[in-house]
């Protein structure tokens, strides 16, 4: 009891001296020598401050004299994330923003992200930005964490900063720069970064701070302070681009150059459907005997790979599928007038498939097809959502994490099945290689506009993001396509007038033999190279002759000659007349390469 009284004087003592940053911490066992006072931390039953790498053995007897029961998980505790929910964070961080910060590794970037005011009131902005979306706390972890890697490197360049507040005055740009460069991993002898993304990143979010201690300032009346911080964000918008960010887009540009990227086989995706049917059919038939929490999860993640395989849908949109939007599908019938528009296997089709809508990347809609066996194994799986099955009450997805409030992951669901099902090429098998399987068989159906602009919706994104970065790869396109045409132009005219580069079909043995021959000869070089010294223009030739002159294109037509007469210019000559088919034929068999070539004859070959 003693103890207990003497450990709750020290702690609220060594509360006091680190948010004030004065004094001298009590611990439990005093070090022989000065010891950093972050390397502490106190135990959550006794309230005694440990070295925190010793937190964990001494919370163990510590349970025991208390005569707390032990828990029996698999699951590892996090016994010094759990301890740092009893330090308070400086500033005035909200419950939800205290919470991410305390679920933090207890390091050096933890320790400087609460420690610093400005960077607690950039991860609340964030939180109040999301909303109640619970599974942005990592993104906002992430991007907070960014800023106290940013001011932890400015502290190694000038010891004077002690906040971001420091950096963010215009004499302190160069430091800003440099240690943007510093966090990011920047070599000067190579000019490249080791993380270029985090230098980009750094430059986005200095502007938000920016604004946000404008605000603080202008709230405080302090108009001074207010406007160095727009100096140092006019610096930001003029400069930094030119000493970061442009070089960290040029290497993550070269990065990608000559990454390898290959598509799904359709070989491993049927392997993968084939497996995952048997997968679910064993834990169905396991859970219809019983509560089986094992069972449930294996189907929840069945189900799941399921729905992300035949929709190539983005896997966290899939898994993040929520209760009321699931119960909340329609099921009523379509409109009779569509469906009079469309065809017997599309009506057949409608009548097979349940739609149901989520919310995807950006706040967009997006529709999930569900078949009546996948319809039906969702139904099973909701029935058996029950607490035996380790599944909370509170939680409000779908694919239910057990004992918790998450959802589960659709990547490693895929990553697992891909591996399990002695697929050729298992790294292959994620949603995003998935989906840009779909749009590489798009480009092989050659949909129409309409059609294209239907399937990006569905997909979930835009158009023009679609041909980006979803469609065929550029190695496949130049290898394949380019190859051929460069290929086909050094061989005779014959070959491919008139054809689209689908159309050439050329024999690669002859197309390789007449490459290494050398092309053209030098008589029809220099006939090349004197043609494009004349000065006569083509002129397209009248439109009265058939379709099949209408290849041709253009035919020569001599001019007529102009001369003067008072001071204008006067033409002579015979009114033209249409070309006769007889002169066309003459023409064309004389000049018909020329013509296709679109080039004037020499001399040599007029005459």
């Amino acid at each position: 009891m003693l103890d207990q009284l003497r450990f709750k004087g020290d702690y609220n003592h060594n509360i006091a001296v680190l948010q004030s940053g004065q004094g001298e911490l009590v611990t439990s066992r005093q070090p022989s020598e000065e010891a950093d006072p972050h390397g502490y931390l106190p135990c959550n039953y006794c309230y005694g401050f440990f070295v925190k790498s010793e937190l964990w053995k001494h919370e163990v007897n510590c349970k025991k004299k208390c005569g707390l029961p032990q828990e029996k998980s698999r699951k590892r505790n996090r016994v010094q994330a759990a301890a740092s929910f009893l330090i308070p964070v400086k500033g005035n961080a909200t419950e939800r923003c205290s919470k991410i910060l305390s679920r933090m590794l207890h390091d050096d970037v933890s320790l400087e992200v609460k420690s610093d005011p400005l960077i607690c009131e950039y991860g609340d902005r964030l939180l109040e930005k999301h909303g109640s979306d619970a599974s942005k706390d990592g993104y906002v972890s992430q991007k907070i964490k960014e800023m106290g890697r940013f001011v932890i490197a400015a502290k190694t360049l000038n010891t004077s900063v002690k906040t971001l507040q420091d950096i963010l005055v215009p004499p302190m740009f160069k430091l800003a720069v440099d240690a943007a460069k510093k966090a990011s991993g920047y070599t000067k002898a190579k000019y490249r970064y080791d993380r270029p993304s985090l230098a980009l990143k750094l430059g986005h979010t200095l502007k938000t701070v920016g604004d946000i201690l404008i605000g603080q300032y202008v709230k405080e009346e302090d108009e001074a302070a207010a406007n160095r911080v727009r100096s140092f964000l006019g610096l930001v918008s003029s400069e930094w681009n030119h000493y970061v960010s442009h070089r960290a887009r040029t290497n993550l540009e070269e990065k990608k150059w000559n990454r390898k990227e290959m598509i799904p086989l359709t070989e491993d995706v049927l392997k993968l459907q084939k497996y995952l049917k048997s997968v679910e059919e064993d834990a169905s038939e396991k859970l219809a005997k019983g509560p089986d929490p094992k069972a449930y999860r294996m189907l929840s993640e069945t189900i799941l790979s399921q729905i992300i395989l035949f929709n190539r849908r983005r896997q966290g949109e899939a898994a993040k599928m929520l209760l009321d939007t699931y119960h909340s599908k329609n099921t009523e019938d379509l409109n009779e007038d569509v469906m009079q528009c469309l065809s017997k296997l599309e009506r057949d089709l409608s009548k097979e498939f349940t739609r149901v809508v989520i919310r995807g990347k950006r706040g967009r809609k997006v529709p999930v097809l569900l078949t009546k066996r996948m319809t039906n194994s969702l139904d099973f799986l909701l029935e058996n959502r029950t607490q035996e099955n380790e599944i909370l009450e509170t939680n409000i997805y779908v694919f239910a994490t057990a004992n918790s409030d998450s959802n589960v992951r659709g990547s490693d669901c895929l990553r697992k099945f891909a591996q399990l099902c002695d697929a050729k090429h298992p790294e292959t098998l994620t949603s995003t290689q998935l989906r840009k399987q779909i749009a590489t068989l798009i480009q092989i159906m050659n949909l129409q506009d309409h059609e294209m602009d239907q399937v990006a919706k569905f997909m979930g994104h835009d158009i023009r993001v679609h041909r980006e970065y979803y469609r065929l790869t550029e190695n496949t396109m130049q290898l394949a396509k380019m190859s051929k045409l460069l290929m086909a132009i050094e061989m005779d005219t014959n070959v491919y007038k008139g054809k689209s580069l689908d159309d050439l079909d050329l024999d690669l043995g002859i197309a390789l033999s007449q490459h290494d021959k050398g092309g053209t000869s030098p008589r029809q070089r220099d006939e090349l190279s004197r043609a494009k010294k004349q000065k006569l223009h083509p002129e397209p030739c009248d439109s009265s002759h058939d379709s099949d002159d209408d290849e041709q294109r253009r035919v020569l037509v001599k001019r007529p000659t102009k001369t003067k007469t008072h001071g204008s210019a006067v033409q002579k000559g015979k009114q033209r007349r249409p070309w006769s088919e007889a002169e066309k034929k003459a023409v064309w068999s004389q000049l018909g390469n020329w013509i296709t070539l679109m080039k004037v004859p020499g001399k040599k070959k007029v005459h």
